[in-house]
């Protein structure tokens, strides 16, 4: 297994605890190259060398050196494979050094490293030549028309690239699933000429994966690690009010408010407690209201209040708009187009809700069972 970069995270201050245990998640998955990419220098290299003394992934990059031009990691890995010598390197001209790194660490230009690299293997019919590339465009077609011996690259989220692969001269690019729980394979024969035939595939990663020992104790030492490293960013003392809380809501939208609070909407905290999933941002986003926003939610300990997916998550915050109906009712006033009395235009309205806002939620492993426009007629709340 392969993979071109980017798999750590760079979101919310979690990132290094979120980075550390996919890194040794990915272990077990038995990798045999991983390119160290944009994602893993943005957490520093002393972070990300101290991490891997316990992850153990291979990792390679031929252009990352330090000032004297040695490189910090493999620059070619070489390993046999069915009969075949691979030689894997790895080049990313998109990197951005931390301030702490750019006194020690230089990104060589990935031209002149590739041509280096490949003066080093004999390329025979039993020879694959894979480039793991976080590497622009322009810069990686360059390459590729000068060096017509790679014979795979396999690029990280490069848009203009698909998961099924073309051409590029004489080497086949492919471009990550961006799929979750996926692995893209690829199959090729060897001839004389070389790699022939190369066609991908998608494999769903399934139950013999999620269940086997080693990664079941990584992902609980991941959770723990979240739970300790949550724990030290409550809610601010002097976070700004803007959310009012659904007992707001419930003084002129009674009817819509308790029918929420027997929602599996105003529960969706308790299903990320039941698997200790409570502090793990990439869930906690979708299950809470406001998070890490003002006085919004941002850990389960200091504002539980905030836990569900309440009404201001899909229709904003509405501290301002209950003031100012709790203002001009308490005046005896009437907004403009109701009657009665002196007309007031309103100053606050609550974001309305469309059927697509569902769908920064319900995508991917979590998209519902018909599509978002549907579910949106079914739904009551949509009248």
């Amino acid at each position: 297994m392969l993979d071109a970069g980017n798999y750590c995270s760079t979101k919310g201050r979690e990132q290094k605890v979120l980075s550390e245990y996919f890194m040794r998640a990915m272990k077990p998955l038995n990798y045999s190259a991983v390119l160290v990419s944009t994602n893993e220098m943005a957490l520093g290299l002393d972070f990300l060398l101290e991490t891997n003394k316990k992850a153990c992934l291979p990792l390679v990059s031929s252009n990352i050196t330090d000032q004297l031009g040695k490189p910090v990691f493999t620059d070619l890995l070489q390993v046999g494979y069915k009969g075949l010598k691979v030689s894997i390197l790895g080049l990313s001209d998109r990197i951005q050094l931390t301030d702490a790194d750019k006194g020690k660490v230089r990104i060589a230009d990935p031209g002149e490293t590739a041509e280096k690299v490949l003066k080093r293997i004999t390329k025979t019919p039993k020879t694959l030549i894979i480039l793991l590339s976080d590497l622009n465009e322009p810069v990686l077609n360059t390459i590729l028309q000068k060096h017509s011996v790679i014979d795979l690259v396999i690029c990280a989220d490069l848009r203009s690239f698909s998961s099924d692969g073309r051409l590029v001269n004489k080497s086949f690019v492919v471009s990550d699933t961006r799929e979750t729980r996926n692995i893209q394979g690829l199959n090729f024969s060897i001839t004389n000429s070389g790699m022939a035939g190369p066609k991908t595939f998608s494999q769903q990663l399934g139950p013999e994966y999620e269940k086997k020992n080693s990664i079941d104790k990584i992902m609980e030492g991941y959770k723990t690690g979240l739970k300790d490293a949550k724990l030290r960013w409550p809610r601010p003392a002097d976070a700004q009010p803007i959310y009012a809380g659904p007992e707001a809501c419930i003084q002129c939208h009674r009817t819509i408010v308790e029918s929420w609070r027997s929602s599996r909407h105003a529960h969706a905290i308790e299903s990320l407690e039941k698997n200790n999933d409570q502090y793990n941002p990439l869930c906690l986003e979708c299950h809470v209201t406001g998070y890490e926003k003002e006085n919004g939610f941002w850990d389960i300990e200091s504002s539980r209040d905030m836990a569900g997916v309440q009404c201001e998550q899909c229709h904003g915050p509405q501290a301002q708009h209950i003031k100012e109906e709790n203002d001009v009712a308490s005046r005896g006033l009437e907004f403009s187009g109701m009657g009665g009395g002196q007309p007031v235009q309103k100053r606050f309205k609550p974001q309305k809700a469309r059927y697509y806002i569902c769908t920064r939620c319900h995508s991917g492993d979590w998209q519902l069972k018909v599509s978002p426009e549907e579910a949106w007629k079914m739904h009551g709340h949509s009248k």
